[in-house]
């Protein structure tokens, strides 16, 4: 899957698949596509491979469910399959995503 912001924002309003071995797949829905502000040159010194500016992914949940925090594969059938660290944000009703 091509981490690309620009490109992602495309696909606000689609749905994701959200995929956990053994059970039916999850289907959550892009709602935010957001820059983060550049790290700070310290950090850029020390890590030199950061060549990108972060950005999040702000994925909603479907009613009733929950997942904790972890890395999931999530499939989106124009984008193909990626794995994603995914965090429970505003009391688990989105999965935040921090890319950098």
């Amino acid at each position: 899957m091509d981490l690309d912001p620009k490109q992602l924002k495309e696909f606000i309003g689609e749905e994701f698949s959200l995929l956990i071995e053994g059970q039916p797949a999850l289907a959550l829905v892009l709602r935010e596509v957001e820059a983060l502000p550049p790290p700070p040159q310290d950090a850029l010194a020390q890590f030199p491979n950061l060549r990108r500016r972060p950005f999040s992914l702000l994925f909603e949940m479907p009613k009733g469910f929950f997942v904790s925090q972890n890395t999931y594969r999530l499939r989106h059938e124009a984008l193909g399959e990626s794995d994603f660290f995914l965090v429970p944000v505003e009391a688990g009703a989105y999965l935040q995503s921090v890319i950098s």
